[in-house]
């Protein structure tokens, strides 16, 4: 964590990236290891390295139905900065209707936003526009 912190910190963000992919080639539960390092770099002051772990997170969440876990982490990223969206569109969605039917229309309405823009080539533009639609009733 420390070598981490010094190369985020002197604006090294590759390297500390590099770092974080070693550590989870590494790791013998790369889930728990993203779990770790994501509770760490959560409270620094720049969110950069925590939203970048967070989408990493996200989508192994997602496949072990972590669903709890996965709507809280969203909110979370989401309420430092509005923009926070997962790297996979089609996660996006699934995670907008996650959060729908656990009743946090908020959420649901924030990974949605800009969807054309944050996902450009995606197939499940349409799908996004629908579901965003039904949000907005």
């Amino acid at each position: 964590m420390d070598r981490i912190y010094a190369e985020w910190r002197g604006g090294a963000h590759k390297n500390a990236w590099l770092t974080v992919l070693k550590q989870l080639e590494d790791a013998a539960d790369p889930v728990a290891e993203l779990r770790w390092l994501y509770g760490r770099v959560m409270p620094w002051p720049d969110p950069r390295l925590a939203h970048r772990l967070a989408q990493e997170l996200l989508p192994h969440l997602l496949a072990a139905r972590r669903l709890g876990e996965v709507l809280r982490l969203t909110a979370e990223r989401l309420k430092v900065d509005a923009k926070f969206r997962p790297l996979a569109g089609g996660d996006a969605i699934r995670l907008a209707q996650l959060a729908r039917d656990a009743g946090d229309r908020p959420t649901a309405r924030a990974l949605l936003e800009d969807y054309d823009n944050h996902y450009p080539d995606d197939a499940g533009q349409a799908l996004a526009r629908d579901l965003a639609q039904q949000l907005m009733r």
